[in-house]
């Protein structure tokens, strides 16, 4: 299985994904550290939702 940061290394040598990383700053490099703070602690989104006390949506982060 290929790791977030390895997808990560990959894609930014895409010139608009860089584009829109960068854009989003600080805010994607907050949500990027949680779900590797997740993945790392072999947490499933559907299990931190149940920590939570919410639904799937509330453990993950939107797609598109």
């Amino acid at each position: 299985m290929t790791s977030m940061k390895e997808l990560h290394k990959k894609w930014m040598r895409d010139p608009e994904y860089r584009r829109e990383y960068d854009a989003l700053g600080e805010e994607f490099v907050l949500a990027s550290a949680m779900i590797e703070a997740r993945s790392d602690a072999e947490v499933t989104p559907e299990r931190l939702a149940e920590e939570m006390e919410g639904s799937l949506t509330t453990a993950t982060p939107p797609k598109g």
